[in-house]
């Protein structure tokens, strides 16, 4: 049987701190010379956002029409185990709304190729990014593999990060409110990751980047009723994990998605769940 080298998921640097310190949160570094920018127009308005070599962005900005507002959607979304890149990495402009790229990371070399879209629902955005992982060594690498996203949302009501985990999909969201109504407009983003096996999803209080226990799976801060949605508000996070393996000289795809909106939804009801739960 071939030895496998484990690579741990482990904390992000300024992301490692209490739940009580969220007032003093620090968005994380970008790569400073390998990004590129993305945008995307709708009939309600338009998302851009400034992604790097790996993935990660700090800032996802979109406006709408309707009431000409521009909101930030996003305080960090990074992908990895820790991606710090062990190079800088590369990426270009394929066109004004997709990119490729590559880095080198825990022993793989990795392809990314970032594209963003409209989404399902109206004024809605959706950012894939797919990381095609290739092994060069003769040994499996395995990784617990996640996207984590902070989003720090508000609406003009006061309510912010309301977490919800609609079942059985595969989404996990944040909203600014727990009870959308048609004739008003929710913020909301969500992510969804395919790829690897053992998939965990949890929705927790700001700000720790940590392995997902199997425990905590489908797990919403601030749920006291079991509906798998937050009763209060609150600084909240996402983090969706898969486990992934690359044989030795193989190659493994790893995609996630983040879905972007700010839309007149009648309810949660609206919001996709996934094909099947998994």
């Amino acid at each position: 049987m071939s030895s496998i080298l484990f690579a741990p998921l482990v904390l992000v640097g300024a992301l490692a701190m209490s739940h009580t310190a969220a007032a003093a949160k620090t968005e994380p570094a970008l790569s400073r010379t390998a990004v590129a920018s993305l945008m995307v127009d709708s009939p309600q308005g338009q998302l851009s956002v400034v992604v790097d070599s790996a993935g990660r962005f700090t800032d996802a900005s979109i406006y709408t029409a309707e009431d000409g507002s521009t909101k930030d959607l996003v305080f960090a979304s990074i992908a990895g185990p820790n991606w710090e890149a062990e190079d800088n990495g590369w990426i270009r402009n394929v066109n004004a709304h997709e990119t490729r790229g590559g880095f080198s990371a825990q022993g793989l070399q990795i392809d990314l190729q970032q594209r963003l879209e409209t989404g399902p629902i109206p004024g809605s955005y959706l950012l894939t990014q797919r990381y095609t992982m290739r092994n060069p060594t003769d040994t499996t690498i395995a990784a617990a593999m996640s996207r984590y996203l902070d989003s720090d949302i508000l609406s003009d009501e006061g309510q912010r990060d309301i977490g919800f985990i609609p079942g059985p999909g595969a989404w996990s969201y944040l909203l600014d409110r727990s009870e959308p109504r048609a004739d008003v407009l929710t913020q909301f983003v969500g992510i969804w990751t395919t790829g690897g096996q053992q998939r965990r999803a949890v929705v927790r209080g700001c700000c720790e980047w940590l392995a997902v226990e199997a425990i905590e799976h489908r797990m919403v801060d601030g749920d006291t009723t079991g509906d798998r949605l937050s009763d209060s508000s609150d600084d909240r996070t996402l983090t969706n994990q898969r486990t992934i393996a690359v044989p030795g000289r193989q190659t493994v795809v790893y995609t996630t998605r983040t879905l972007l909106g700010r839309s007149h939804l009648s309810s949660l009801g609206e919001l996709p769940t996934g094909s099947k739960p998994d």
